[in-house]
């Protein structure tokens, strides 16, 4: 089949349902008999997974994992050196005192000014100059209040968790590196675990013909189990379901990428695992 054919198959399944389009995948060399059972080599790659990298610059003092360790959401990872970001919010919080009694002070002048105003006493230009003083020095307040809130968020910020459960990576960076956020990346990377996802390479051109003969119905579809074997062949003992499609396409091959979600409770399957899927319902 040439450049042009396969194109012509992978739009005509981008035009279809998602889940149609993903579920009639059913698994590579299925059938040419009925009674023949589908099998697959796939690899096992995380369904999710989150890069762990500070906001803000700085150099890194204390590393709290090591390659594979499981990890669980809120567990602390990094931390960063936060002398100058403490020295920092206590300077801003003094500039926040100090711009709150200045505050006071003008609105005190302000009432003493409006009793004298009621009598009389005062000239109206000296009034409204101490009015706009106390509204400006409002504004002074709120600006050190966010000064403040900015100084908070970057001393917490220097202190990282983990954003879910998971399989942690190596670290990229080592204790007393210097992190910068555009030009660093990420200091190192979660995987989540459970459920993970096998990845399957499917013949399009196989998928484009059972679903123009309506082989399957796409509910028919959703519920087909799956089920996996481990690189010494012991059965896995959960059952799979077809969950999407990739959306890389070798045009050499006109070949996908079938996707089969696992529950991984235990975390026996592991991201690089090889591993064969079977339909498991016949």
């Amino acid at each position: 089949m040439g450049a042009a054919g396969r194109i012509t198959v992978i739009s005509k399944l981008k035009r279809m349902t998602a889940i149609t389009a993903l579920c009639a995948a059913v698994l590579p060399v299925m059938l040419q008999a009925e009674e023949r059972v589908a099998r697959g080599t796939g690899y096992v790659t995380p369904t999710r997974s989150w890069d762990i990298a500070p906001v803000i610059d700085g150099q890194i003092e204390k590393l709290h994992f090591v390659e594979g360790d499981i990890v669980a959401k809120g567990d602390l990872l990094v931390e960063l050196v936060d002398d100058f970001r403490r020295l920092e919010l206590e300077r801003v919080q003094s500039l926040l005192d100090i711009q709150r009694a200045e505050l006071q002070q003008l609105e005190d002048d302000l009432e003493r000014m409006q009793e004298l105003r009621e009598r009389e006493a005062v000239a109206e230009a000296s009034y409204l100059d101490a009015e706009f003083a106390v509204e400006a020095a409002r504004l002074l307040v709120k600006t050190a209040e966010i000064d403040v809130k900015r100084a908070e968020a970057e001393l917490a910020a220097t202190r990282l968790t983990a954003p879910a459960d998971g399989m942690i990576s190596a670290p990229r960076l080592n204790e007393r590196a210097n992190f910068n956020v555009v030009e660093s990346g990420s200091i190192a990377t979660i995987a989540q675990l459970d459920p993970i996802d096998v990845r399957v390479a499917v013949d399009l051109e196989w998928v484009l013909r059972e679903l123009k003969r309506g082989t399957y119905s796409a509910e028919e579809l959703r519920r087909i189990p799956v089920a996996l074997s481990l690189p010494d062949g012991t059965p896995y003992q959960e059952m799979g379901h077809l969950s999407g499609i990739g959306n890389d396409i070798n045009r050499e091959t006109g070949e996908g990428i079938l996707i089969i979600e696992f529950p991984n409770p235990k975390g026996v399957l592991r991201p690089g695992l090889r591993v064969v899927i079977a339909r498991a319902d016949r």
